[in-house]
């Protein structure tokens, strides 16, 4: 175990290499945990299911940095913990369309440009082009689509292409 801390503390205290393009995005961890407290009878969580992660989105920097949490307060922090040098550096954050995510940069990378990334973008439009082929498929045949109705024929082709 020993080892293991010694090549940790390497790693962490390691400056973060200059990055242009930050990722935030969250990850999901196991189930929430929590304990109850004697006194009041409530329980309170102790730790989170969600994490997120902060990586180089543009270089080769991969994973920089990971905590335990999604709000808009756990992402400042760790923004807080990061050198003024490099947060100016940064200048697009790619994210999901999380609104915590983006109130945390806004606030703690009031510099940087919000974009969000493709998979997202087009994991929202195959939901609402699905919705409207529903729709439009109930109003007009009267029934759920079918593999063989020519609305459904493509309607994988936003994701392959």
């Amino acid at each position: 175990m020993d080892a293991v801390r010694v090549q940790a503390r390497e790693v962490v205290e390691t400056p973060l290499p200059k990055v242009q393009v930050l990722g935030i995005d969250e990850t999901r961890r196991g189930r929430p945990r929590r304990e109850q407290d004697p006194t009041t009878g409530t329980w309170h969580p102790v730790r989170d299911r969600w994490h997120t992660g902060f990586v180089d989105a543009l270089g080769t920097g991969g994973l920089l940095g990971q905590i335990e949490g999604r709000t808009v307060a756990d992402v400042l922090t760790w923004l807080a913990t990061t050198p003024p040098t490099w947060r100016k550096s940064i200048h697009y954050v790619a994210i999901d369309m999380s609104s915590p995510y983006r109130a945390a940069v806004r606030t703690g990378l009031p510099h940087a440009t919000v974009v969000v990334d493709h998979f997202h973008v087009v994991q929202l439009a195959d939901k609402m082009l699905s919705m409207v082929r529903r729709r439009t498929t109930a109003e007009i045949r009267g029934r759920r689509g079918r593999a063989s109705n020519p609305e459904w024929k493509a309607r994988r082709r936003l994701l392959r292409n």
